[in-house]
């Protein structure tokens, strides 16, 4: 099995990381996510070669939330 190493830009970490901290999302759950989704090939392939990424998640009020990573 390859070593895959997930690095989230401290520009994402700062602002959208630092927003849904309250909801239970930090880097290390976001980093797992990436890992199990790309061992599982759940991902699209762009004409950039890049890999697109959904997550959904739910805020704790309720509220569900969708987020698009881009992978390089």
């Amino acid at each position: 099995m390859p070593l895959i190493i997930v690095r989230i830009p401290k520009k994402i970490t700062k602002q959208w990381i630092l927003k849904h901290k309250k909801d239970g999302l930090d880097e290390f759950k976001i980093s797992i996510f990436l890992k199990l989704q790309y061992k599982l090939k759940n991902y699209e392939r762009t004409p950039k070669h890049l890999l697109l990424f959904t997550m959904r998640f739910q805020k704790r009020r309720g509220q569900p939330m969708k987020a698009d990573l881009w992978v390089r």
